[in-house]
């Protein structure tokens, strides 16, 4: 049994209180059994499959403390810090809503003001290390993607994002978990079908824009998106995740987030777009 079966009979379950109660008190039960065993085991036993780094992340374990491996960039949409938030280059305070730089060798998002931003507009600036994280959100209304395509990928759940990986030059699929963006193996021959029935994914920047998709509880959306927006729901799923699968208020989370998402997107086809816009 899968991740996303699991996840679907908690669907089939989720208005009945007493079903719901008894499937905590036996969740409970296992991850004091889980934590025993991570604590008698050697750690190297635990680690590289991805079934069990999942498990030990759903009860916030690890072997010896190791997490699932996520991506160390910083996540927007984590609880507000008490400090305001500020420039990471030059310290200035900056709102809420604000852009970001992504650096190419720490690979890490860096809030930007607006003086800042602007000196990196063009690319012209960042000197290979820094560029900016761009703003254009589609939705591809036509994405070209059936079950059997999805069924390729082998991905664990429903929503995941793919970007390129400007480093290492190849494409590489996350997915949000509690553990924050998980990495899934990601099959090339399939991205390159699905890169070839969508020409409009031949155009995404490297390591700054990113395929986005929700094909969760009967979902068919696809976006193409800043990467800060896919660590925008990673983060909303880190923080708000209850439970085994998730719980009420992370569902109507991720609802309010795609139909937001939705409209600050330009429709859009599957077919390449031409490059009218700026970051």
């Amino acid at each position: 049994m899968d991740v996303r079966r699991v996840e679907a009979l908690l669907g089939e379950i989720e208005d009945d209180p007493k079903a719901l109660e008894t499937v905590q008190a036996v969740l409970e039960l296992h991850g004091e059994a889980l934590a025993r065993i991570v604590e008698r085991v050697d750690a190297s036993a635990l680690t590289g499959d991805e079934l069990i780094e999942q498990v030990l992340a759903l009860h916030d374990l690890g072997p010896n403390g190791v997490k699932p491996q996520v991506l160390q960039l910083p996540v927007a949409g984590q609880e507000a810090p008490e400090q305001p938030e500020v420039c990471e280059l030059c310290g200035a305070v900056i709102p809420a809503d604000h852009r970001h730089l992504f650096d190419l060798e720490s690979r890490e998002l860096m809030c930007a003001c607006q003086a800042c931003r602007i000196l990196f507009e063009g690319g012209a600036a960042g000197g290979g290390h820094y560029t900016l994280v761009p703003e254009r959100r589609l939705r591809i209304g036509d994405f070209q993607m059936d079950d059997v395509a999805w069924e390729e990928l082998r991905l664990p759940v429903e929503m995941a994002f793919f970007f390129h990986h400007g480093g290492e030059e190849r494409v590489k699929a996350y997915y949000p978990s509690p553990a924050g963006p998980t990495e899934s193996l990601l099959d090339l021959d399939a991205w390159t079908e699905i890169e070839r029935a969508n020409p409009i994914l031949t155009g995404m920047e490297p390591d700054v824009e990113a395929l986005l998709v929700n094909r969760s509880r009967g979902a068919s959306e696809y976006y193409l998106v800043p990467i800060d927006e896919c660590y925008s729901l990673v983060g909303l799923i880190r923080t708000k995740w209850h439970g085994l699968s998730g719980g009420s208020e992370m569902w109507e989370g991720i609802k309010d987030f795609f139909e937001g998402l939705a409209g600050r997107s330009k429709e859009v086809t599957s077919e390449r777009e031409e490059a009218t816009w700026q970051a």
